[in-house]
Order: structure tokens, then C-alpha cells, then sequence
């Protein structure tokens, strides 16, 4: 009867071990993003940078296992796919990071922008009651001394 029961059991387990994903990375982190999801072989990314390039660390579970495709990436604008590849004996595991590279912003003299803008307008309304301001302070001034 045991041998039947372990056979049973060992029946329902097999496609828990069917599915088992061996994973060579204990964590892989894409530059100023955070970790990646190591359940999935592939996930999108958008990064705005000034740079040419994005780092991506990989942590392997030991040090057998070799790491391709990670470490400073030359990156470009627009969308790209960046291939990391971890081997272990006869063990491969890949995943892709799917980029959109975005720049930011810049303003005519090739500075990023800093999101604080004040416009042109809103200035000259503040200068300009500013201005009638110190003329009606100066007058009341002049006046109260007659």
C-alpha cells in the first residue's frame, strides 16, 4: 500500500517538476530601474538617460555560472533588445531586456530641463506690480511729508 501512495505522489508532483525553471541568477538590475522579474524570460524597460550606455548587473547563484550580455551596454535611442545569457555546465538560461531608450528634454543651449519654467508672461506681470508698488509707496511717501 506505501508503494502505491509513493507512486501516487510522486504521479501529482511530476508536472510541478515538468514546469521547475532552473534559475542561474539570484538577481539581475537594470541601471537606475531595480531589479527585473527572474519568473519571466523577457520584460520591457524604459530608461530616459542622457548616456550611451545602461549597466546591467547580474548576480549568478554561484560562481560556475558565466555571464554574457550583462555589465555597461552601449545603448541607443529608441527601442532595442538586450540579450543576457547564463551558462552552467549544460544549463543555458536567456533573457532579453526589451529597452526604450528615451533622452531627455533639453533646452536650446543642450542642458536638460529642469521641469521648473516660468513663463515669460507670469515675469513681467510680477515686475510690472512690482514696479507701480514702489511708484505708490514712494508717492504716499512724498504726499504724508507736505
Amino acid at each position: 500500500m506505501k508503494k502505491y501512495l509513493f507512486m501516487f505522489i510522486a504521479l501529482l508532483m511530476l508536472p510541478v517538476v515538468a514546469n521547475a525553471k532552473v534559475t542561474l541568477a539570484s538577481s539581475i538590475e537594470v541601471d537606475g530601474i531595480g531589479g527585473a522579474p527572474l519568473n519571466a524570460n523577457r520584460w520591457n524597460v524604459k530608461l530616459q538617460t542622457t548616456l550611451d550606455y545602461a549597466d546591467i548587473k547580474v548576480t549568478p547563484v554561484d560562481d560556475s555560472v558565466t555571464v554574457e550580455g550583462a555589465g555597461r551596454v552601449p545603448i541607443q535611442e529608441g527601442e532595442q533588445d538586450i540579450t543576457i545569457t547564463l551558462k552552467k555546465g549544460d544549463v543555458t538560461e536567456t533573457y532579453v531586456v526589451h529597452m526604450n531608450m528615451v533622452r531627455p528634454k533639453t533646452d536650446t543651449n543642450g542642458n536638460p530641463e529642469t521641469g521648473a519654467s516660468v513663463p515669460i508672461v507670469l515675469t513681467l506681470i510680477i515686475g510690472t506690480l512690482a514696479l507701480i508698488s514702489i511708484i505708490v509707496l514712494g508717492s504716499r511717501n512724498k504726499m504724508q511729508r507736505i
